[in-house]
């Protein structure tokens, strides 16, 4: 019997963003379950990067919010208010339930809604294979205000791939980077993720 592919199999494997939304979708029900099985712990890393380094507790853009995990990472940390943006009516609609989220945008993969002038922007897991592809990072930096906070991560996967890499380099010549710890993503499956964070 073919096994079926798992839902982040069927994510890596397409670069076809209306395939992605719909993948997205239909793993929203099981997301969070699947990910506490791997021990994921980017959001909580990243929410206290921010912390650490925010002059403002927020607003704070969520780009790429998924189901929530971020915002409620930042929210335990007294960040927010919180807006959230994503491509996945399925994921928004989870984040929604939370209550934690000022409100949510769904956003077109063929054209990302990326708003401008939080003082706070995050992007935990949203730029990586399998969710938005790497030139998506300088437009985003590109909406941070003067004096505004980026914070993101990369994982491993997305580290090993020259365009990802090359769109983190770029970054120098439009932010101040501040800090970038490596440390675990999805521990159980051997996976490590960089948390950055940079200033305008």
């Amino acid at each position: 019997m073919t096994r079926m592919p798992t839902p982040l199999e069927r994510i890596y494997k397409t670069d076809d963003a209306d395939a992605q939304r719909t993948a997205y979708d239909d793993w929203a029900q099981r997301y969070e379950a699947d990910l506490a099985a791997g021990g994921y712990a980017t959001p909580h890393r990243l929410a206290k990067m921010v912390a650490r380094f925010a002059h403002v507790p927020g607003p704070v853009l969520d780009f790429g919010c998924g189901t929530g995990l971020a915002g409620a990472a930042l929210a335990a940390e007294g960040l927010g208010p919180i807006d959230g943006v994503d491509m996945s009516e399925g994921m928004m609609a989870r984040a929604r339930e939370r209550g934690l989220y000022r409100s949510l945008i769904l956003s077109d993969p063929a054209a990302p809604h990326r708003p401008s002038g939080y003082p706070i922007t995050v992007a935990c897991g949203a730029i990586s294979p399998g969710a938005a592809p790497a030139s998506l990072l300088a437009p985003l930096a590109g909406s941070v205000p003067d004096g505004g906070l980026l914070v993101f991560s990369f994982n491993d996967l997305a580290l090993k791939e020259e365009t990802y890499r090359a769109a983190l380099d770029g970054l120098d010549a439009m932010l101040t980077p501040l800090c970038a710890e490596h440390g675990p993503h999805l521990p159980a499956h051997g996976l490590m993720s960089t948390i950055y964070a940079y200033r305008k």
